[in-house]
């Protein structure tokens, strides 16, 4: 009998064997912490969809955590309406493929590390349309899909994601990106954006502009080794857009394939 129980962490964490859950009848209606619930369950298959009663869950850290054996396709978050800490919810899920909505995640605050080192995941919505949107909160994306090395998906937004602060390695070593939005629009509140693009090989090209990020401090390693970056990045080098900048350091190191004058780029942002 669940129906009084208020935590489940670590309810099944290290099950090895455990492929698959009918949880129909787990009474979840008073829970508030499903963090490490299934972590390290490495031959679950897929996600249990039919818990009844997720209304107070508001942690699932490290939720499915090391479950390298799922490869459900994410189609939403339903049900999660009251989630604000989703850290490392499925990190190492190196089965996973597909995310096709972020419906249901209205008042999340802390994405840090979700997908991480999901290492097939291969696509994700291209907008982030529904993330932590009625949030009162600072939002946070560090490290969200860093060693997604096979995602290709290209984001043509950052809209939705006007309240997150640090979004600091948010795609690292995702290495079959080509693409990212062509302007820094929704990124207004962001404070750093260190090793965002970091080790992200095969991207073709940044945004032209610095328009939109008036309040970052640091964009130390931005684009460490994007190797094939060919244009972008020389407009609005200013005060009025980039008057909190205070790291540039190795933001364009190893960008071999830039056309643009990167000591006069760093020049001009240490010069702020």
């Amino acid at each position: 009998d669940t129906s009084n129980s208020v935590i489940t962490c670590n309810m099944f964490s290290f099950c090895s064997s455990l492929e698959s859950l009918d949880v129909r009848g787990f009474n979840t209606s008073k829970v508030g912490d499903f963090s490490h619930m299934f972590a390290g369950c490495t031959n679950l298959k897929s996600i249990p969809s039919n818990f009844e009663g997720l209304e107070k869950v508001t942690n699932t850290y490290s939720m499915f955590r090391d479950c390298g054996s799922i490869e459900t396709r994410i189609d939403s978050f339903r049900g999660l309406s009251s989630v604000t800490d989703a850290r490392n919810m499925f990190e190492n899920c190196l089965s996973l493929q597909e995310v096709s909505s972020w419906e249901g995640l209205d008042v999340v605050e802390n994405l840090s590390c979700m997908f991480k080192n999901c290492s097939n995941l291969l696509s994700i919505p291209n907008r982030f349309s529904g993330l932590g949107f009625i949030t009162t909160s600072d939002m946070t994306t560090v490290s969200m899909f860093e060693d997604c090395v096979k995602l290709a998906t290209s984001i043509i937004s950052y809209e939705a994601l006007s309240k997150v602060t640090n979004a600091s390695s948010m795609f690292k070593n995702c290495k079959s990106i080509t693409n990212i939005p062509s302007s820094w629009d929704g990124l207004d509140n962001v404070t750093l954006l260190s090793s965002f693009c970091s080790g992200c090989i095969n991207l073709e090209k940044i945004p032209d502009s610095w328009s939109g990020l008036s309040s970052v401090v640091s964009i130390e390693r931005i684009f460490y080794e994007c190797s094939s970056v060919v244009t972008g990045g020389e407009q609005d080098i200013d005060s009025e857009h980039l008057g909190n900048l205070n790291n540039c350091e190795e933001a364009f190191y190893g960008m071999t394939s830039w056309t643009a004058d990167a000591s006069e780029i760093y020049r001009q942002m240490n010069n702020l």
